[in-house]
């Protein structure tokens, strides 16, 4: 085994959990794509789930990859009152803007959220440059107008960045989150992130939601370093992805986490020994090789042969079966509501990015 910090996937929505992708793309900009979703008949779908469900089948995705840290762009009133309830940790000290343009969602003006983000010490979160039309090319300019851009800033996708505004991020030392699934489905194309790198800008890693993104970390880790080497005809390195799961976000965000540091919360994984490398390792992992996963101490999720280990503690647990191995899902309520998808639309459907089969 090895074992490593609990993975941080440093961009969901985590009300989007649902399946199949919407939409066909290339699309110019986000919007007509979230036309599309909104028009969708798996969106009225979706409808029959309440925010709550959403929200613990969204963590049970990531949980079950290994992540125990997620952001979820959404505004506080939204996610705030499910945050405490889910079996994994969701980034809850940030400011928010939607986008920097004028036909964003309007959930914050990215000038006075980057000021409360200085005044309080937290990340100010924001989409930027996710499309090709005249005014998402200009999301850097508009936020150096503002004096919005600094080492407080997240951003993600940047799918259109010039050379200019990938070297302003990275004297401002703002943060990047690359998603690259997402943005290939959407556009055909993804964040020129070997300049991310080589302008030594701090990159972490994304999914999106299932309805446009990967359907876990994993996955993404993997088309990660598919696309990177198609892109540029060279690998992705082991240790470079690792961080991007790690602690580069763990310093994006200002979280307690990315590092096996005592002094940290109790949030790490357990995974499969695959290669002799542990930081190769992580580029081959199935969610079958994820072995355990201790969220804030507790053990929520892993192999079966744990369950010793459960029943010393006295947590309750539950047998589940996940690619074929056997595994203990330690968190009340989750079978209840796998259970309960069946029940919400009157068949039983599959969603690829929660493979437990329980009896």
């Amino acid at each position: 085994y090895y074992v490593y910090p609990g993975f941080i996937n440093a961009h969901d929505h985590l009300l989007g959990t649902y399946f199949p992708r919407v939409g066909k793309g290339p699309y110019l900009n986000w919007l007509p794509w979230d036309n599309d979703l909104k028009a969708a008949k798996v969106y009225t779908e979706r409808a029959n789930f309440t925010n709550y469900e959403l929200y613990f089948l969204g963590s049970l995705r990531n949980l079950i990859s290994g992540a125990t840290w997620v952001q979820d762009h959404i505004p506080h009133v939204v996610n705030e009152k499910f945050i405490s309830h889910v079996p994994i940790n969701i980034i809850h000290k940030y400011t928010l803007a939607h986008e920097v343009s004028s036909y964003d969602l309007n959930w914050g003006d990215p000038e006075k959220e980057h000021e409360l983000a200085k005044k309080e010490k937290i990340p100010f979160i924001t989409h930027i440059e996710e499309g090709f039309d005249e005014e998402a090319m200009k999301g850097i300019d508009y936020l150096k107008e503002m004096n919005a851009l600094t080492d407080h800033t997240v951003m993600v996708h940047g799918i259109a960045l010039s050379e200019q505004d990938i070297k302003d991020i990275s004297a401002a030392n703002a943060h990047m989150v690359w998603c690259p699934n997402s943005n290939v489905f959407m556009f055909d194309q993804t964040a020129d992130v070997k300049s991310w790198l080589k302008n030594k800008i701090n990159v972490s890693l994304g999914t999106d939601s299932p309805m446009s993104g990967g359907q876990n970390l994993l996955e993404e880790i993997q088309f990660a370093t598919y696309i990177y080497e198609k892109n540029y005809g060279q690998k992705l390195d082991g240790r470079t992805v690792f961080n991007m799961i790690t602690k580069n976000p763990a310093k994006a965000f200002r979280i307690p986490s990315g590092t096996l540091d005592e002094k940290l919360p109790a949030n790490f994984v357990i995974t499969k020994k695959i290669l002799d490398n542990p930081y190769e390792n992580i580029l081959k992992l199935k969610l079958a090789d994820i072995a355990l996963v201790v969220v804030n101490g507790k053990p929520s999720y892993g192999d079966f042969s744990f369950s010793p280990l459960l029943k010393k503690l006295k947590l309750q647990h539950w047998k589940v079966n996940v690619e074929n191995e056997d595994k203990f899902l330690s968190v009340r309520g989750s079978l209840k509501l796998l259970k309960k998808v069946k029940h919400h639309l009157g068949y039983s459907k599959y969603l690829p990015f929660l493979p437990i089969n329980i009896d």
